[in-house]
């Protein structure tokens, strides 16, 4: 399509009229169209004040020889606000009081879009201060405009150049005046925007849309009705009705427009050159709908929270339904495992694949239970939710226990139809169906945030562990006569760890290294005196078993290079993960 003359040249009502006299737009889109320009007002006031002067363009002439007569007329040293006032009378007195409000009120929305539109082109003072004198007479519109970062700085930059450094302490303050009164700001300097920028040329309209007092929205080539307020209430109405039995109390409203309307609204922009100007279709369709969600849940309680919502609800406009996502909940607590040979999360059957055979017992599992599904099978139900997930600050091997105030996790509750259970009944319920195998202590309901760091510490933090372990070929009591030799020796001493060969089947071979703190020969085990018990304090991330073993020179120094003899550890414990960083910090 050829490119028409855009707002680099022409007049804002001229731009207006030459796309509406080829598209078919409601006031909506109309507006859209320029929703980057004077903040603060809906797309459907910019649209309906741009067609209402395009109706209304002959009163530019009146209002110019209007302007010319009380410049006559008045006194020379009258104060610009009564001169204004004047011309403000004579004004009403020719169009009608509510006439004249209508059209000035358009017409100071029309003046700030085109000083806009000025500065931010030419850096034009006179825009620059147009909108100044609009927002120190409280025109809101004026005001949200000037605030806005980018244009704050390159209006205080303008305005100084006039001697006006008043900016940041005006826009905080608010004075009271009539809004519709275009003597507002000064009658002199409106006398000259109006001459300069309106000019005295008839704008060409050549279409029935343009001049129709009431304007079909179902026609409209891009929305297609959307916009129209029974539309519009439609839709929340099935958002309210997908929503009924769901509890959330933050939400954002998302869409999906079909491509032939997007591709259709990037064509008419960029025929029009009004890209700059422009806001996305997808943008207003989750506004509109999203206000008026909150006004119909005013009375519950919720709000819109872009980053952390509850619900996201889209409203898609290609399968013309109402699409929902519920965010998971989020649980955060410690956990022990009293027993061995479970492990911390679901271990399909390695013969089957999860699918069910004679080996698995049709289960599908390796082992019967996970520290996961202790966890999760009680909770699911309770939150009304799909699914769930379990997130752990490391693990412990299957055929370790984990003791002390256990282990930190997270668990993932996916869909939920409630999300604000009492922790104490969580708990209970947890500790009751995995009475004599888990207990957990929940911490409190946290985040996808929290998750993340707790995952990404967690290998490196400090844990405790109780190795039992074999020496062949010493005694215990040969081993403890070198008691404190060994223990100095493990102090703060850095471990190289190549990925052990038990685990090289699903880990990277690569070197680790790591820290032990500290290494503690307690004695003879109570239950078998050949056996000696190991205290190990080390890094999150340390194979502990091949600490002991060497595991045939992959780790090193091991504890059975520094005794002589092939050591193995036949029973570990852990007895503490000490997450200090996460612990002390904010759960939120």
């Amino acid at each position: 399509m050829k490119k028409e003359n855009g707002l680099h040249q022409m007049d804002l009502l001229e731009t207006t009229a030459r796309l509406l006299s080829s598209h078919d737009l409601c006031d909506n889109c109309l507006g859209r169209q320029f929703g980057n320009l004077l903040s603060g007002l809906s797309n459907s006031q910019r649209g309906r004040s741009l067609r209402y002067l395009l109706r209304k363009n002959d009163i530019f002439k009146n209002v110019r020889e209007i302007f010319f007569e009380a410049g006559q007329k008045t006194i020379t040293d009258q104060k610009n606000e009564m001169r204004s006032s004047h011309i403000c009378l004579l004004l009403e007195q020719k169009f009608g009081v509510e006439s004249w409000q209508k059209f000035s009120e358009a017409l100071l929305l029309y003046l700030g879009m085109v000083s806009e539109i000025k500065m931010r082109r030419d850096y034009s003072l006179e825009a620059a201060l147009t909108l100044y004198y609009l927002a120190r007479q409280d025109y809101r519109s004026a005001r949200e405009t000037l605030k806005k970062g980018q244009n704050c700085l390159q209006f205080q930059k303008i305005l100084s150049t006039s001697g006006i450094n008043d900016l940041d302490s005006m826009l905080v303050t608010s004075s009271s005046s009539c809004h519709y009164c275009l003597g507002l700001f000064g009658f002199d300097r409106l006398k000259k925007f109006l001459f300069d920028v309106l000019g005295s040329r008839s704008v060409a309209v050549n279409s029935s849309r343009v001049i129709s007092e009431d304007v079909e929205m179902e026609s409209c080539e891009l929305c297609r009705g959307f916009f129209q307020e029974i539309s519009l209430n439609q839709w929340c109405n099935r958002v309210e009705s997908k929503c009924e039995k769901i509890e959330f109390r933050t939400f954002v409203v998302g869409s999906i427009i079909p491509q032939e309307i997007l591709e259709k609204e990037d064509e008419i922009r960029a025929s029009f050159d009004l890209s700059e100007w422009a806001e996305i279709i997808k943008s207003e369709v989750n506004r509109e709908i999203g206000k008026r969600l909150l006004q119909r849940w005013g009375h519950l309680d919720r709000d819109v929270d872009v980053k952390t919502q509850d619900l996201l609800i889209i409203i898609n406009l290609v399968k013309s339904q109402v699409e929902l996502e519920i965010h998971p909940v989020f649980i955060e607590g410690r956990y022990c495992k009293f027993v061995r040979d479970i492990p911390q999360s679901h271990w399909p059957c390695k013969d089957c694949d999860g699918k069910g055979c004679a080996l698995c017992n049709f289960t599908g599992k390796k082992y019967p239970t996970s520290v996961a599904e202790l966890i999760l099978d009680p909770i699911i139900p309770l939150f009304e939710a799909e699914d769930g997930k379990f997130h752990g600050a490391g693990r412990e091997d299957i055929d370790a226990r984990m003791l002390g105030e256990g282990r930190p996790f997270v668990m993932e509750i996916i869909r939920p139809k409630k999300r604000s259970l009492p922790l104490d009944l969580l708990e209970r319920a947890i500790n009751e169906h995995g009475k004599g195998k888990i207990k957990v202590k929940l911490v409190g309901y946290s985040s996808r945030a929290r998750l993340r760091q707790l995952k990404g510490l967690s290998s490196k933090t400090s844990k405790k562990y109780l190795a039992i372990v074999v020496v062949h070929g010493k005694t215990v009591d040969e081993i403890m006569e070198k008691k404190d030799d060994i223990e100095q020796f493990f102090v703060n001493r850095e471990i190289q760890q190549w990925t052990p060969y038990r685990v090289l089947h699903r880990r990277a071979n690569k070197l680790r290294r790591r820290t032990v703190h500290s290494l503690r020969l307690l004695g003879p085990d109570s239950d078998d005196p050949s056996l000696l018990r190991v205290e190990i304090t080390c890094d999150g991330g340390l194979y502990v078993k091949e600490l002991i073993s060497g595991d045939d020179g992959r780790t090193n120094p091991s504890f059975a290079q520094v005794v002589k003899a092939p050591s193995k550890v036949v029973m570990l414990d852990v007895l503490a993960v000490n997450l200090t960083d996460i612990d002390n910090g904010d759960k939120k």
